[in-house]
């Protein structure tokens, strides 16, 4: 689960984590996009 303070604060860290989980963080920017609207 990604928290949203610590996406909106620090975007960065959560890309390094999902790349570090081989995931994908193109999803931080998804994430990023729904939470402006």
């Amino acid at each position: 689960m990604i928290d949203l303070r610590t996406l909106r604060d620090d975007p960065e860290a959560v890309r390094a984590s999902q790349r570090a989980r081989g995931e994908d963080e193109g999803l931080v920017d998804q994430l990023l996009s729904a939470d402006e609207r």
